[in-house]
């Protein structure tokens, strides 16, 4: 006498494929993403990092991997850093602006945008970098050309002022000098 037990697994399966294409479609975003993306554990080692990070800091993935973020910090950022690092795990923060050491040494400027998430089943912090250079660069330039108009409008009030006293150095000398001609 044989039992057969027969289970109908297509439900499972349509979970599998989907949850296998929700996946892809993750991967793909990640490693696509003009923006460095980082994972990181909550004591700051990097867990993971698509082409863009790589690029940002200069590194191959394989020496992002494993490091630890405060190493991604110029030294003198890395005392802020650590103590941001349990503001921004607690989620009182999320928006900031940094400074990203790369793998040359150079230094870069970067806006950070933080959030917590699971990976691989433990609590973990994603990281979505953007080089700031070129915003930081037109700031500058309108911090310059703000500098510049207000210099010019103080040598233009400064001459208005000297015309003005010039003016009224002048008043009582030509009547003095009128005065002269008329009594002369």
């Amino acid at each position: 006498e044989q039992i057969a037990v027969l289970r109908d697994v297509t439900q499972l399966k349509q979970a599998e494929l989907a949850l296998k294409h929700a996946s892809e479609r993750f991967r793909y975003l990640f490693d696509h993403s003009p923006d460095a993306i980082f994972v990181e554990s909550l004591d700051g080692v990097v867990l993971d990092a698509n082409h863009a990070a790589c690029e940002l800091h200069m590194m191959a993935r394989e020496q992002l991997l494993g490091a630890s973020v405060f190493d991604l910090v110029p030294g003198v950022d890395q005392h802020l850093a650590a103590l941001r690092s349990q503001s921004l795990i607690s989620g009182e923060m999320s928006d900031f602006e940094s400074r990203s050491l790369r793998g040359d040494g150079s230094i870069v400027p970067v806006g950070v945008r933080i959030s917590r998430i699971t990976f691989d089943g433990a609590p973990a912090v994603l990281l979505h970098v953007r080089n700031i250079t070129q915003q930081k660069q037109e700031e500058e330039r309108k911090r310059e050309q703000e500098r510049q108009l207000a210099h010019v409008a103080r040598l233009t009030m400064m001459g208005q002022l000297v015309a003005g006293i010039a003016h009224e150095i002048r008043q009582p000398l030509w009547a003095l000098s009128t005065f002269a001609d008329v009594c002369g």
